[in-house]
């Protein structure tokens, strides 16, 4: 018999406010798995984009959607790429003036390689295809950024290098390869970030056989001179990462395992010439790790899983003083069996919605959502949001000014639909 498992969302908001959520919308079409996800909300309208990846049975495809009439309604997927091209990994992102990007690896019969296509005229016209990465290697964990001018900055994973290119001229033109070699390491997922100066941040992962550090370099607005790579964290048996940007300085969440994982922080200083000692966030004698970040006029937010010996907790602090100080971790969750996944995002720095997975006694999971208000101090009572049926469920949150949007993959029929609920 089918495990069914039902997940709920939390959220916290400074006003305490009740949150009117939208009917659960499928934007993937039915009768077919969809998977690697991500949505973009509009800066110019509100509205939004989604990219997915289905098997069509031949293949891997990307395909698109897009809304309109304040996010409640969809267009019917939008074929990216076609059956004889395997594609997979899409990203999206959108310019200021609303012009959309999507990268995705694809097949070319002898590699994958990074590849981009982006609009012409309006969600209607598309541009060709262009690769990005050579024609000699296979290219993996690409990631994407974009600038105040509308260009982007787009890394990924050849071998022991990491690789960048820049776009200019709307997405027409684009800079030479630019790589950054880890020689007799491994090098994994990149993570790219600008900042308000036009500088391009990576930080990426590099290992040699069982151990771990994140590494760090920096560009002009130019991309073609790169800092020296810095190490971010000591050594490690195993690790994970986060990036953000409060505009100039560049916050970076990890969590680290040794005996047990901790969540750690540390943040650029001086124009990113140097940077902070590493600050541990999470307690001590605890495993931490499942976390993610976010910015709130230039100071930082990080929550966490937490396992207290007996029980998991989602756990909470918040920077203060230029990212000098944290507050003490806070228990958002109350001690429950099995919790993981926590995801946060905020609507105009004044709201901030927090979602994490519970599994009850009767090994549901559930979404609820909870307020805060006080500058994120107090919190309300969390309160079921939805029920949804998934066995590899994974709630994601994006947000602008005026709306909140949670997307996950669910279980329609015994495939996997993209579908999502956003707030009124």
């Amino acid at each position: 018999m089918k495990k069914i498992l039902i997940f709920f969302i939390f959220l916290i908001n400074y006003s305490y406010a009740d949150v009117n959520w939208s009917e659960t919308i499928n934007l993937s079409p039915l009768g077919y798995n969809a998977i690697n996800a991500q949505i973009a909300i509009n800066k110019l309208d509100g509205e939004a984009v989604a990219v997915w990846e289905i098997f069509d049975g031949e293949t891997n495809v990307i395909q698109f959607s897009y809304s309109s009439n304040s996010l409640q309604k969809w267009s019917d997927p939008i074929l990216l790429t076609q059956s004889d091209q395997i594609s997979q990994e899409p990203k999206i992102a959108i310019t200021d003036d609303g012009k959309i990007i999507v990268i995705f690896r694809k097949f070319d019969g002898n590699y994958y390689r990074i590849t981009q296509i982006h609009t012409l005229e309006n969600f209607q016209a598309w541009s060709e295809q262009v690769y990005l990465s050579d024609e000699k290697n296979h290219a993996c964990d690409a990631d994407i950024a974009l600038t105040s001018s509308g260009d982007a900055v787009i890394t990924w994973v050849v071998g022991d290098q990491i690789q960048i290119k820049k776009s200019s001229n709307n997405f027409q033109d684009w800079s030479e390869i630019f790589a950054i070699t880890e020689s007799g390491c491994g090098v994994s997922k990149p993570l790219v970030v600008i900042n308000d100066f036009s500088e391009a941040i990576i930080i990426w992962g590099s290992y040699d056989w069982n151990k771990f550090q994140i590494k760090e370099s920096h560009s002009s607005d130019s991309i073609q001179s790169w800092s020296l790579p810095i190490s971010l964290s000591d050594v490690v048996e195993k690790f994970e990462y986060k990036m953000i940007t409060n505009g100039s300085d560049v916050i970076v969440a990890f969590s680290t395992y040794n005996k047990n994982s901790r969540v750690k922080e540390i943040h650029s200083l001086n124009n990113l010439q140097n940077w902070s000692l590493p600050v541990v966030l999470s307690e001590e004698d605890y495993n931490s790790d499942d976390f993610d970040c976010l910015c709130i006029n230039k100071e930082a937010v990080v929550i966490w899983k937490k396992n207290n010996g007996l029980h998991d907790e989602i756990c909470f602090t918040k920077s203060s003083d230029g990212l000098q100080n944290w507050s003490a971790p806070q228990n958002l969750s109350g001690s429950e069996n099995i919790l993981y996944s926590p995801k946060i995002c905020t609507k105009n720095m004044t709201e901030v919605l927090v979602s994490w997975r519970k599994i009850n006694e009767s090994k549901n999971l559930i979404v609820q959502e909870t307020d805060s208000s006080n500058d994120i101090r107090d919190w309300s009572t969390p309160i079921d949001l939805s029920a949804l049926e998934n066995d590899n469920f994974k709630i994601n949150l994006v947000s602008d000014d005026v709306k909140m949007i949670a997307y996950w993959m669910g279980y329609v029929d015994l495939n996997l639909v993209l579908q999502l609920k956003f707030s009124r």
